[in-house]
């Protein structure tokens, strides 16, 4: 394969670096990540357990992020965690708020305690 049979090319004149798919060697990103799943999952719980009939049983990093977070797509985690817990929610809109009863509503405070984590505020 000759020069002009890429599509990309990267050349120092353009580029300054090139970081390639580093994933958990540049941060650790697994343990970042699970933490924010379980602040994200343990705030929600917290809320729920004061309804009536609600238990609590908090988000366990070692079994449960491994069991229904870890290598699924975020909306099939939130799913497959709520049902570990009983929790049945519908699927919700991108339009849903934090305060929404859905998996989309779930979703949107992850986003925020992650930002929250990288940036050095929790």
């Amino acid at each position: 394969m000759g020069e002009s049979d890429c599509r990309y090319v990267i050349t120092r004149d353009k580029y300054d670096a090139v970081l390639l798919d580093l994933d958990g060697v540049v941060t650790d990103t697994a343990n970042l990540h699970a933490a924010c799943w379980k602040q994200m999952f343990d705030e929600y719980l917290l809320k729920r357990a004061t309804m009536p009939g609600e238990a609590l049983r908090l988000f366990d990093l070692d079994t449960d992020y491994r069991v229904y977070i870890d290598g699924k797509p975020r909306f099939d985690g939130v799913r497959d965690f709520l049902a570990s817990r009983k929790i049945r929610l519908p699927e919700g809109s991108s339009e849903d708020s934090p305060q929404t009863e859905s998996v989309c509503g779930r979703l949107i405070p992850l986003s925020q305690v992650a930002l929250d984590v990288v940036c050095g505020r929790s």
